[in-house]
């Protein structure tokens, strides 16, 4: 259900103009697609990742133009950034019921998924509805509304992901994959609101048990002061939980490097174990042997995460006041800061660090920083 309607005032007029869907002349090259369809290789459902998303889109358009546009999905990527190919593989009945397409989309994180969609519902001017397979399993459904020369539209997402390595990463990338999917739909307004001529009032997101999910955008006060001098809210959980999470990820980047540049891997992993333990343990537990075992790796994780999530309550104040990328930016100067007082400020205390100190553990700091400041964006904004 789309949210109440305030007693909104009368917007001056605005043209918008009608979808116009230019068709690829037919001398064009066929488009590839660079994803394969695949079937639900033994993964069970109980192992996908499932996400349930609310996006709403309020334009100063007439709900015809804006149907329309939705409707000729042939034509998103003429206007919609991200989304890459559509091929209709079946046309459906005269209604358009049944009516199959393939879409390929990429990401802002660069990665690409492709998905079938088959129409189940249509209700002129009001609703549509298709289900998808394919990297994501589930359904998608549009629905419309206009007043006082607003057209909204409510987009509710309810997809599986079918891709092993997403439902590998969900426990820690579930916000990144569900900021991506806002980036995305935020694309798509923006995209609609030029191709149309119209004006973009509003975008919102939600999850489906949040109430009124699909507010009507109100008009300014004027009357309330254009400046506040009350600083953004932090979100501490947010911020431990994005520091476990970038500890995480530059593990594996240090990883990465160690094995790209020849070095010899489990001897590597293994002294830079027994120094993280030896925090906790005492340097009894430093190398040599260069072995492991349960209490050392235990303990060493331990540290290793403690010190993450530290790191990470320490710079959400900073992320909570900056833009996404200005957050990358300085996210990926605090690892580099984090990697001077580790290897170089610890020393004093823990004289065993000096031995880490080389360019890789430079780069996995960053690293670190980076996916620290991703994390806590994507998170709050999700």
């Amino acid at each position: 259900m789309i949210g109440n309607q305030p007693d909104y005032p009368v917007l001056p007029p605005y043209q918008s103009t009608p979808l116009k869907c230019a068709s690829p002349p037919s001398n064009a090259p066929a488009q590839t697609t660079p994803w394969t369809l695949r079937e639900n290789s033994g993964i069970g459902i109980s192992v996908m990742a499932r996400y349930h998303i609310i996006t709403c889109w309020h334009l100063q358009a007439p709900l015809q133009n804006v149907y329309d546009a939705v409707v000729e999905s042939a034509c998103w990527p003429q206007w919609w950034q991200g989304v890459e190919h559509v091929k209709e593989i079946t046309p459906g009945d005269a209604k358009g019921i049944g009516s199959v397409r393939r879409y390929a989309w990429k990401s802002r994180l660069s990665y690409r998924l492709g998905f079938e969609a088959r129409v189940t519902r249509i209700e002129p001017l009001a609703l549509l509805e298709a289900v998808t397979t394919g990297d994501l399993e589930g359904t998608g459904r549009w629905s419309f509304a206009h007043a006082h020369g607003i057209t909204t539209v409510r987009y509710e997402w309810d997809v599986h992901t079918t891709k092993a390595w997403m439902n590998l990463l969900t426990p820690v990338a579930r916000p990144l994959f569900a900021a991506n999917h806002m980036a995305l739909m935020q694309q798509g307004a923006e995209g609609m609101a030029h191709m149309l001529n119209a004006r973009l009032l509003g975008v919102s997101h939600a999850a489906p048990s949040s109430g009124d999910d699909c507010p009507w955008p109100h008009p300014p006060d004027m009357s309330a002061p254009t400046t506040s001098s009350r600083a953004p809210s932090v979100n501490w959980a947010s911020g431990a939980i994005a520091g476990v999470g970038a500890g995480i990820i530059a593990t594996f980047v240090q990883l990465a490097l160690w094995l790209a540049s020849s070095a010899p891997l489990a001897a590597m992993f293994a002294r830079d174990t027994r120094m993280a333990a030896a925090i906790a343990m005492g340097s009894s537990v430093l190398p040599p042997p260069l072995t492991l075992a349960w209490d050392i790796v235990t303990a060493a994780t331990m540290v290793h995460f403690a010190l993450s999530a530290i790191y990470g309550l320490l710079l959400a104040p900073l992320l909570a006041r900056l833009r996404m990328r200005a957050a990358i930016v300085a996210g990926a100067g605090f690892g580099l800061i984090v990697y001077c007082v580790n290897m170089y400020g610890f020393t004093s205390i823990f004289p065993w660090f000096a031995a880490s100190r080389d360019w890789i553990t430079a780069t996995a700091h960053a690293a670190f920083g980076l996916a620290l400041a991703y994390l806590y964006k994507a998170r709050t904004l999700a």
